[in-house]
């Protein structure tokens, strides 16, 4: 069984020198390491504004917050067969443990991955958001993948 759930999730990105990050992260167990001058706090989509707020707030002059929610399609994939799914749409290695943010063509198309414990979340450019679950369907058939009704994304932890 494998549930597909539409994330109601918000996405501020925060660009700084990797210090600034360091301790913006260590404030916000939702914050996930894109690249060294880059983090992404998330959470769930009726907090983005106070989200964005805060990491404004945290990092004064020191960078800048973006508020790029509406950028990303983003799905929670729940079930045993959670795992398998990702392995049949993306070439980089499930990590061991969790949390765990991975980067990545997703189908063909560049995304990332929050690996939690029991979940997994999805994050796809907006535009291509269709073609993720449509491959999703194609290509998991044999997993018996469900579309749930949509729920907060509320992240566990954060993933490096």
């Amino acid at each position: 069984m494998l549930d597909l759930i539409p994330a109601e999730a918000s996405v501020v990105a925060c660009l700084a020198d990797r210090e600034t990050l360091d301790g913006l992260a260590s404030r916000h167990r939702s914050a996930v390491r894109v690249a060294p001058d880059e983090l992404w706090l998330i959470g769930p989509r009726a907090g983005r504004t106070d989200l964005l707020t805060a990491a404004r707030d945290q990092l004064g002059s020191r960078g800048l917050a973006v508020d790029q929610t509406d950028g990303w399609a983003v799905w929670t994939v729940e079930g045993d067969d959670r795992l398998e799914i990702i392995r049949r749409l993306m070439f980089a290695a499930v990590p061991d443990h969790r949390p765990a943010f991975v980067q990545g063509a997703i189908t063909g198309v560049g995304g990332k991955v929050l690996y939690e414990s029991g979940r997994l979340h999805l994050f796809v450019p907006a535009p291509v958001g269709h073609h993720v679950i449509d491959r999703i369907l194609t290509v998991g058939a044999d997993l018996a993948p469900v579309i749930q009704p949509a729920a907060p994304l509320v992240p566990a932890g954060a993933g490096r």
